[in-house]
């Protein structure tokens, strides 16, 4: 836990009794946005369909072939059945980016279970899937991005900015594989007057010094953040290691240092 980001890693075993470890790296860049990469390791041949899940109440003004624009614009709160009937809380609006990293070999779907229960708070699900039979030992990855941003009419504008407004993406995959990946993602709290921050992110499973995007490092997680034209370096934190370079600039000793660490049960609960 940093004061500009927390990361946070989860494993489980024999997930749902079967032959699978999955691991799910979760950086929280706080009020800007989340990355998450998740890692499935089988050790059995299975017949599988794997893949995150995101929750969402609706869809809309646009999606693309791999990323979803989603909203809550009321939240709703049952009377359990009590007489109270059914209670609807106003959302203030804001929309959240769901961005799955593009793969050759990986679907997309979403299913809507609306008609069961229109009162169900998120009955959307959009999945990235990869299908398919499995070998032991075999580790498949998925990498997702979860960035809020104002409404719009025409949010794939992030993702693809018309040529006129000279603007960058707000999200590009650099490099994405099973061990590595480098995104960079572009922030917006005030798009009225563009006040945007550029952030790029490195997540490494190597163990060792890597070189990928603009980044040489052997940190489990390096995050940095840039000005608003992106041409200078603002912040810097990294996880593990002992290495930070940047477009070729040492920035290890300007660096913040974290380390992964189990999470310890507060004395009250002992």
């Amino acid at each position: 836990d940093d004061a500009a980001s927390t990361f946070a890693r989860i494993t489980t075993t024999s997930y749902q009794e079967l032959p699978v470890t999955y691991t799910r790296d979760i950086l929280f860049v706080k009020n800007g946005f989340v990355v998450v990469k998740d890692r499935a390791k089988f050790d059995a041949t299975l017949k599988v369909r794997v893949g995150p899940c995101y929750q969402a109440r609706d869809l809309g003004p646009q999606c693309g072939p791999h990323w979803f624009n989603t909203y809550v614009e009321e939240l709703y709160c049952t009377g359990l059945g009590l007489g109270r009937g059914v209670q609807s809380f106003f959302n203030p609006p804001w929309d959240l980016l769901v961005y799955f990293s593009p793969r050759p070999d990986r679907s997309h779907t979403v299913s809507d279970s609306y008609a069961e229960n229109p009162y169900r708070q998120m009955p959307i699900r959009l999945r990235q899937v990869w299908a398919g039979m499995t070998r032991p030992g075999q580790e498949i990855t998925f990498t997702s991005v979860l960035l809020p941003h104002a409404p719009m009419l025409a949010p794939g504008e992030l993702l693809q900015p018309p040529v006129e407004k000279n603007l960058t993406p707000h999200i590009e995959v650099a490099h994405d594989d099973e061990q590595v990946t480098v995104v960079k993602v572009v922030t917006e709290s005030d798009p009225t007057n563009r006040i945007r921050s550029e952030y790029w992110v490195c997540f490494n499973a190597t163990g060792g010094l890597v070189q990928a995007g603009p980044f040489e490092t052997d940190a489990q997680v390096a995050v940095l953040r840039l000005n608003h034209d992106g041409t200078r370096v603002e912040d810097r934190t990294m996880t593990g290691g002992a290495v930070l370079r940047f477009r070729d600039v040492d920035e290890t000793a300007k660096a913040r240092k974290t380390t992964l660490a189990t999470p310890a049960l507060p004395a009250y609960l002992k």
